[in-house]
């Protein structure tokens, strides 16, 4: 008799604790898959930065060589127009002496 009477409580302590620990693995369930969302929208965040930040890359490339090449041009009709002033200083010179 003695037996059972402090069975029952154990019982019930038992069912508790068992209850205890479905409602803590359910709760760990629910943190692992809020978790690994969260990661997934922190990885999908990072692949669009980087793919804006690749985008922004190639457009200032695009850009600077755009500007690099207008200034190789400037840069080549300055030249074209010095040596235009030279040699017309040349000929002047040489018409000059020639009298």
């Amino acid at each position: 008799m003695m037996f059972e009477s402090n069975l029952v409580p154990c019982c019930v302590q038992v069912g508790q604790l068992e209850s205890s620990c479905q409602e803590m693995e359910r709760s760990i369930a629910d943190l692992q898959q809020a978790h690994e969302t969260s990661v997934d929208r922190l990885a999908e965040r990072c692949r669009e930065r980087e793919e804006d930040a690749t985008r922004q890359r190639k457009r200032l490339e695009q850009h600077y060589e755009a500007l690099l090449a207008e200034v190789n041009a400037r840069a080549q009709v300055s030249s074209c127009g010095a040596m235009i002033v030279w040699f017309s200083h040349l000929v002047i010179r040489c018409q000059a002496s020639t009298f």
